[in-house]
């Protein structure tokens, strides 16, 4: 028998009828993965399609007013001799996010808790997405390692071949919350949905996993490959965290930075490439150093504190200006 333990897999199982249940049943008894989410089980509430022999189930049914058309559904598989686990109903705000806690080493329960949720993105409900990016903000906020994957529908050239308006809000998420996604890391631009790739992990600690990849040649037959992201069962090393800076423009008063520059960068003209240049290019030795002292390191660090470094939201013209008399001066 085939053993993947020490692997969270996930798979779109666009409806889990009773063919697709015997195959994962069989890929569950071969492989042995230590947790595997389902997304789009599509099971309805009499339905009993997400239990498995040797693994506990942690379910939601399928949303949809006709049940005869039922889209969704999520589903957690833990194998119970590899990882503990138990539900977190505080953290899934919606039908859209299943999140369980799952101790992924016996041996050191609490250097190995990991909050694992399973998502799914329609395209057609674009207003969940505030209430996933909820959930994913609280469950960050308990200072526990967080695991987020499954289907999110959306396209972004750090992980995908083209980029979307979903894929450029959750690449913007990510930033700003210091996430990243494996599939830039391991595999960018591997399709796991025909050419797209929408089956995405989403972590605050990558150092906890030593691969992540699309399993095309597993024989689970859907319109979505697989996904597995592979971990260690050794204590993980420590991670610092990586903050991303962002210049903030927003609101900054640039008409009095213009005519801060016009006031002292008098005597100077403008080419046509926005370049400061002095009317007379023969000043003397006296006359240049006199510049150089009205536009001392005050006026440097007014410029700097006003337009930042990389002086976003001027024209083009301000901005070579500052900058160059910003680098002159240092």
């Amino acid at each position: 028998m085939m053993r993947s333990s020490n692997v969270i897999s996930s798979w779109n199982c666009n409806s889990l009828n009773i063919y697709k249940h015997a195959q994962l049943q069989c890929h569950l008894a071969q492989h042995q993965p230590t947790i595997i989410t389902l997304t789009e089980t599509k099971e309805t509430p009499n339905s009993n399609k997400t239990k498995f022999s040797n693994y506990i189930t942690y379910a939601t049914h399928a949303s949809s007013t006709d049940l005869s058309q039922p889209t969704g559904g999520l589903a957690i598989l833990c194998h119970p001799s590899l990882c503990s686990s138990k539900p977190r109903p505080d953290l899934s705000a919606s039908s859209s996010i299943l999140w369980v806690e799952t101790n992924l080493n016996h041996a050191a329960p609490s250097s190995s808790r990991l909050l694992l949720a399973v998502v799914y993105w329609r395209p057609t409900a674009p207003h969940l997405w505030q209430k996933i990016s909820q959930s994913i903000t609280n469950a960050i906020n308990t200072n526990i390692r967080i695991l987020v994957i499954g289907d999110f529908n959306a396209h972004h050239t750090d992980w995908c071949t083209s980029t979307d308006a979903y894929g450029s809000k959750l690449s913007e998420f990510c930033d700003n919350k210091n996430l990243v996604v494996l599939n830039s890391l391991f595999c960018p631009q591997q399709p796991t949905n025909r050419q797209s790739t929408i089956d995405l992990a989403i972590t605050n600690h990558p150092e906890l996993f030593t691969d992540f990849t699309v399993d095309n040649h597993h024989n689970l037959i859907s319109d979505h490959f697989p996904i597995s992201a592979h971990f260690s069962s050794s204590r993980p090393k420590p991670h610092p965290s990586q903050f991303h800076s962002k210049w903030d423009t927003e609101g900054k008063d640039w008409g009095w930075f213009e005519d801060v520059l016009r006031q002292k960068l008098r005597g100077w003209r403008i080419d046509e490439e926005g370049v400061g240049r002095s009317k007379e290019r023969n000043h003397s030795c006296s006359r240049k150093n006199s510049r150089e002292e009205e536009s001392g390191p005050e006026f440097v660090q007014s410029l700097e504190d006003s337009a930042g470094s990389r002086h976003e939201g001027a024209s083009p013209v301000l901005q070579k200006i500052s900058q160059k008399v910003c680098q002159k001066q240092k």
